[in-house]
């Protein structure tokens, strides 16, 4: 009970109720409510998954993380989930397997799988390989929509996301409204490519590159099904909202 396995010198520390590290043979693993937490000097991340497996290098510390099955994953500015995880230390990668799916501010993202790149302690950019999606309310029932086959996703300094790449395939539905908030109507578009700018997590332009058709259409014109691109989920209600939430599924 209360196990701790802690590498100081990468700043991670494993925490549950059965631990067990075996030097010789260059693993460890946490395992019954385990936790590996990635410390950080203004928000640290932790990931709970059935069980934490560590590999050793040959100075004995943590080189690469793998979390196996109902994996949940908070920090204050990026939630998520997925049902097996690797961490990467050597170039501080993050990958994500099987229906991912990854929170930033207003903005849900899912793909097949996700490839996460940590630079000086936050995330520097994403690419999202498969059925990339992501979804942002617009407001109760309403909600802007960008889909293609793969994405790179870029991140500011203060974790927002800035910049996207829709690569293949791109679809998206934006509703357009007016600078006073009231609703013109909802823009639908399909294209080869897109490159899509926000400013503090809001959509500020998007481009799109190749033989785009576009229609904007009154809202009453579009039946409900026409409003949501296919394969639509809206998954809030699975986020984790605080640290304790990693543990519920």
């Amino acid at each position: 009970r209360n196990a701790v396995i802690v590498d100081t010198l990468k700043n991670v520390v494993l925490y549950g109720n059965y631990g067990e590290i075996k030097r010789r043979k260059g693993y460890a693993f946490m395992t019954d409510r385990a936790v590996g937490v990635m410390i950080e000097k203004k928000d640290s991340l932790f990931i709970h998954a059935d069980t934490l497996y560590a590999t050793l290098d040959t100075g004995q510390s943590f080189k690469d993380i793998f979390c196996y099955h109902k994996v949940k994953l908070f920090r204050k500015d990026l939630q998520g989930m997925c049902d097996s995880l690797v961490y990467h230390g050597k170039d501080s990668t993050l990958i994500l397997y099987r229906e991912p799916v990854l929170w930033s501010d207003k903005n849900q993202l899912t793909s097949d799988s996700m490839h996460i790149v940590i630079h000086n302690a936050r995330v520097d950019t994403m690419v999202m390989y498969n059925t990339a999606f992501i979804i942002s309310k617009d407001d109760t029932n309403r909600f802007n929509q960008v889909k293609g086959r793969d994405m790179i996703v870029y991140f500011n300094s203060q974790n927002e996301i800035f910049k996207v790449k829709v690569l293949g395939n791109s679809e998206t539905i934006y509703y357009a409204r007016e600078d006073d908030g009231s609703l013109i109507g909802v823009n639908k578009v399909a294209s080869s490519d897109m490159l899509i700018f926000l400013e503090k997590n809001a959509l500020k332009s998007i481009t799109y590159i190749s033989q785009p058709t576009a229609t904007l259409y009154p809202e009453k014109d579009m039946a409900p099904y026409d409003r949501k691109l296919r394969n639509f989920k809206w998954l809030e209600d699975q986020r984790p909202m605080k640290k304790g939430d990693i543990f519920v599924w």
